[in-house]
């Protein structure tokens, strides 16, 4: 269920080449990234932060600092 709400949302913040524009943000393949928007895989992390990042980006809420998991 969640996962198909970020499918929604990211699709909505790039409405084309969504898989490949998820890919590069976040360092996965975009056969990864086709598989989180599919419902196939769950989404990791780092892709559920650059979702909300660019949510933040855009809304100018700039004092929030999301930092990937090394």
């Amino acid at each position: 269920m969640v996962g198909s709400v970020l499918a929604d949302i990211a699709y909505t913040l790039w409405p084309s080449n969504t898989a490949p524009a998820i890919a590069a943000l976040c360092g996965c393949s975009v056969r990864a990234a086709e598989r989180y928007l599919g419902g196939q895989r769950e989404w990791s992390g780092d892709a559920i932060a650059i979702i909300v990042a660019e949510i933040l980006r855009r809304h100018s809420m700039r004092n929030v600092k999301i930092v990937p998991k090394r």
